[in-house]
């Protein structure tokens, strides 16, 4: 009651016998620092009357408002389980995400799609209030907005607060929209396509004698890949899954044995968003652990020779051909080679006719082999 903010003359005049006329007046206050202040008036009048202290006027000064936070609810910010993905990126499915977070009481809260963007996503106003006697910032409180329909990308969403003084305090920040994630593929790695040298297998054609053979691929990074297996008229998802690394590659080692025969694999990935993809295209790959013996081992007919009028035929296996011809049968495409008696001396190669396509293993052809010279007597060939 002692600092003096300012002084002024009441309107009016005071004529002969007319004491008590009122008037009225006006004080620019002197600055006032924030806070609650409780303003009394005095009056001295003509006669160099002083009044009594006026009523007080509690008055709230306050020039800031609290600093606003902003984050995407827990609930909004989907995360892909096995993924890289977490309920703290900031990166979601959710095309309406809840924006939440912390300021003054009282205060408008509004949602806006840019970090000068005029678009309203949503307003609300924070519980409480910034009432007469408060402190400055009236205390704070929390704010739920759903935003209205976000497209894919990346929004830098901002908060406007503006408070009961009319103080204006703002925060952005980036959300990633994302609602779709990209088709996985999938191939038999060339280190377990493997490929019998001198015969017609490739390390591409998705033969192998592997049989917990190295899956890679492609996918969303931070993906996660499981890939399932369809044999003998059922499907099911095989162990282990896999994340997809930061350059979008995976690479799986199948944790349980393949049983022998055509399997297709197809491989679904689940994004750090939570998105599911489609499914992938079908691998067929055809899991080879045995090869059977060769069969039907022959001399040739036009090797076998007889003489007119002996006792000797062409099917007799008694030859004067010191370099015969030995056919027969073996899975096709593979390596033949053909032994004399030892089991080690080699008489020469072939390569079956034929090609193993896909899950076509255990296929047959035939093949020919010329032998290098042989000694007169009797020879057991394999």
């Amino acid at each position: 009651g002692t600092t003096v903010l300012g002084t002024a003359v009441t309107s009016g005049t005071i004529t002969q016998g007319a004491a008590g006329t009122t008037g009225t007046w006006t004080i620019t206050s002197s600055t006032l620092a924030d806070g609650i202040h409780s303003l009394t008036a005095k009056a001295l009048d003509g006669a160099g009357t002083l009044s009594s202290a006026s009523t007080a006027l509690a008055v709230t000064v306050d020039t800031s408002t609290a600093t606003p936070t902003i984050d995407l609810d827990t609930a909004s910010d989907s995360a892909g389980t096995g993924t890289t993905g977490t309920t703290a990126d900031n990166r979601t499915n959710d095309t309406t995400p809840t924006i939440t977070g912390v300021a003054e009481k009282g205060a408008s809260v509004t949602l806006y799609d840019g970090a000068t963007g005029t678009v309203v996503l949503g307003t609300v106003v924070v519980s409480g209030t910034n009432a007469d006697g408060a402190p400055p910032t009236g205390g704070t409180d929390s704010y739920s907005i759903t935003s209205t329909a976000l497209t894919e990308g990346v929004h830098t969403l901002r908060v406007v607060v503006i408070d009961a003084a009319g103080n204006t305090s703002s925060v952005t920040l980036s959300v990633t929209v994302d609602i779709t994630t990209a088709t996985p593929t999938l191939d038999l790695s060339v280190a377990s396509d493997t490929s019998g040298t001198g015969t017609t297998g490739t390390t591409s054609d998705d033969l192998t004698s592997v049989t917990t053979p190295v899956i890679t691929g492609t996918g969303e990074a931070g993906s996660l890949v499981t890939i399932s297996d369809t044999f003998g008229g059922s499907t099911a998802a095989v162990s282990p899954t896999a994340q997809v690394a930061s350059d979008g590659t995976w690479t799986i080692t199948l944790g349980s044995a393949l049983a022998e025969g055509i399997h297709s694999l197809t491989v679904v990935t689940v994004d750090p968003a939570d998105n599911t993809s489609t499914t992938s295209g079908a691998l067929a790959i055809t899991i080879d652990t045995t090869s059977g013996a060769p069969t039907s081992v022959d001399l040739d007919t036009a090797s076998d020779s007889s003489g007119t009028g002996t006792s000797g035929t062409t099917a007799d296996n008694l030859t004067n051909d010191a370099t015969p011809t030995v056919t027969g049968t073996a899975e096709a495409g593979s390596y033949v080679t053909l032994y004399d008696t030892n089991g080690t001396t080699v008489l020469g190669t072939a390569v079956t006719s034929g090609t193993i396509t896909q899950g076509a293993a255990g296929t047959t052809g035939t093949w020919t082999i010329t032998s290098s010279t042989l000694a007169d007597g009797i020879h057991s060939l394999t």
